[in-house]
């Protein structure tokens, strides 16, 4: 799928819908146990702000149940407990090895014990837990019963610090060392199981020991540490003092090729197995620990042995394999050698639909990207379902993970399909378009676009948050590039990690720069006008993390400043005009908004993702 990380939080449907994650996801993601329990809360309740909540619904998954799940490990023998981080609901759950719940902990907050977006978890040799708290960019160790022991990190790209930590994994006794995947920096570091800094390597880039969105990591029985460099399509093995040693995996799908690695994990004894969750290729593929290709298992389904989106593995002392099936909310069991044992978590793409992201048509209508189900479905302004499009997919009116939806003045709609690097075009009732897109950093290609938005008529033209490659492009409503402006870095106009967009009726352009913690001003050509606050911070105006944004037809512009817990309004000249929100469950607080958007008459929808649920708000 982010303050720290690109947990890819958005709104999402606002009638009998509940909030969830991305992929890369925060807390409600997956959302389960929503199934339509929705508990309508009417009335009124004034806020120093000046707005009113009118409406609140959603819940958080009962225990037993997986939201969105990314993480998992495998703890000693006798007991061989399953740990898995239920990212979505922000917690960990522990399972015997046959899939029978033991415990819980966790809720969201930066407290200790507490998590915002956890993704990766890994156990020491003592059954010690130690979870990647991604957005609040630290490390929380446990004992194996869930009981808080020590926590460290802070945001940044100093020795022991992170930006966006997700893998980790912990290499053998005595040493029982820490290795985190801090994605954001492109490193593996290095930490004493106390959580002492040890060492780091690893820099952008493609060469050897260079990383592109680096995700997952594991240690082998004699140290040497194998890394899943997403982007650049590969395993990578170190030493464990981070000395490059070997590589392999090229993009395909063939045996021994990979399609955005997002986990590896090691099997048991001396000649221990390689085991790779080959995500966008919808398998697990088996090597030998020096890379040779031994196997491969899983198609793309929701059937048993199948999945839609394997982002996390572990591996027994016996070697039985678990696979996180993130997409399917559900944990999958297999033998050593891929075939099928068991599952449990929800696996129901009804309950867990993890809707994205929320746009208003002209006529009133509400179109949301239903990220999980990949589909838009289209409510109208009484909350009355009126139809749906899309399934998983490449093809013409498929999607890989549909998380930002923009509607034009004419009707049409645009969405942003992420893992298929491109944007669809569709009429109001979902006849498909034309698309445009592919991977890549060239003029007119995206990797993981996450935000898109349409301009003014006449032209209507369409903006896309480039996320991965740090940038906005500019398209006509048809599709034809136009420009692109951005690049990573810390200037005026330049991006760390653009997840939103939104366009005023003047034509200015107004970019969620989330990783920079700030929201930027710009002219439907590029040119940078102002900043939109006063930059990162807790203080009235400024952000951390800011997600998702929208605009008004006064260009009031609306901010879900996500970790500041919180929505912030300012008028179209950046200037502070009011905020509201503060953390906790009750009418009208907060709980990691992660997206907002404003109708017509002015009514704002704020997707309270913490909380699973959406609150609306009238002026």
């Amino acid at each position: 799928m982010v303050v720290c990380v690109k947990s890819r939080l958005a709104l999402l449907g606002v009638w009998g819908l509940a909030l969830a994650v991305a992929g890369l996801a925060g807390c409600g993601g997956g959302g389960a146990g929503r199934g339509g329990q929705a508990a309508a809360a009417l009335g009124v309740n004034p806020l120093a702000a000046g707005y009113t909540f009118v409406a609140q619904f959603g819940n958080q998954g009962p225990s037993g149940t997986l939201g969105a799940p990314q993480g998992v490990a495998v703890g000693p023998a006798p007991n061989d407990y399953v740990y898995i981080v239920d990212t979505g609901n922000c917690r960990v759950q522990q399972f015997t090895s046959t899939g029978s719940f033991v415990s819980q902990w966790g809720t969201y907050g930066t407290g200790e014990g507490e998590f915002i977006n956890p993704q990766g978890v890994a156990v020491g040799p003592d059954g010690s837990v130690y979870v990647t708290d991604t957005v609040n960019c630290r490390v929380e160790k446990f004992t194996s019963a869930g009981v808080y022991v020590s926590k460290w990190g802070t945001k940044g790209g100093g020795r022991g610090q992170f930006s966006s930590p997700s893998g980790i994994g912990v290499g053998p006794a005595p040493e029982e060392s820490v290795y985190v995947v801090d994605t954001g920096n492109a490193r593996l570091e290095k930490f004493s199981s106390t959580g002492a800094y040890g060492t780091q390597w690893g820099s952008f880039g493609t060469g050897t020991g260079q990383f592109e969105d680096v995700q997952g990591v594991a240690v082998g029985a004699g140290g040497n540490v194998y890394v899943a460099d997403t982007q650049n399509n590969r395993l990578q093995e170190f030493t464990s003092a981070g000395v490059y040693t070997s590589q392999w995996g090229t993009l395909g799908s063939g045996d021994g090729q990979l399609n955005n690695p997002y986990a590896v994990a090691v099997g048991p004894g001396p000649s221990f197995a390689v085991y790779v969750a080959d995500t966008s290729n919808r398998r697990v593929q088996e090597f030998s620990s020096g890379g040779t290709f031994t196997r491969t298992w899983g198609t793309r389904g929701t059937g048993p042995g199948q999945f839609e989106s394997p982002e996390g593995l572990g591996v027994g002392p016996e070697g039985s394999v678990y696979v996180a099936d993130t997409s399917n909310n559900r944990m999958l069991k297999f033998t050593g050698t891929g075939s099928y044992v068991t599952k449990w978590g929800t696996g129901s793409k009804d309950r867990e639909s993890s809707p994205q992201a929320v746009a208003v048509g002209p006529g009133g209508a509400i179109y949301v990207a239903d990220n999980f189900n990949n589909r838009i479905q289209v409510f109208s302004s009484t909350g009355v379902f009126l139809r749906q499009w899309g399934t998983m997919g490449t093809g013409p009116g498929q999607f890989e993970s549909p998380e930002g939806v923009a509607v034009g003045s004419d009707g049409s709609v645009y969405v942003a399909d992420v893992f298929n690097n491109r944007i669809q075009k569709f009429t109001g009732n979902g006849v498909y378009v034309t698309a445009w897109g592919g991977k890549g950093k060239t003029d007119g290609k995206f990797i993981e676009p996450y935000g898109v938005a349409v301009g003014p008529a006449p032209d209507e033209s369409v903006y896309v948050a480039d996320t991965s490659n740090n940038r906005v492009e500019k398209f006509t409503s048809a599709g034809v590039w136009v420009a692109t402006w951005g690049g990573y870095g810390t200037g005026n106009g330049q991006f760390e990690s653009p997840e939103g967009v939104a366009v005023a009726l003047d034509g200015n352009v107004y970019v969620a720069d989330t990783f920079n913690d700030r929201v930027q001003k710009l002219t439907s050509a590029g040119v940078f006008k102002t900043m939109v606050g006063s930059g990162g911070g807790a203080g009235r105006g400024q952000f951390v993390g800011p997600q998702r944004l929208a605009v008004d037809r006064s260009s009031n512009v609306y901010v879900a400043d996500t970790n500041n817990i919180r929505v912030q309004k300012f008028g179209g000249g950046g200037g502070f005009l009011t905020k509201w929100g503060t953390l906790g469950a009750g009418d009208g607080q907060v709980n990691l908004p992660g997206g907002v958007a404003v109708d017509k008459a002015g009514a704002v929808y704020v997707a309270d993702t913490g909380n699973n649920r959406i609150e609306v708000f009238q002026p």
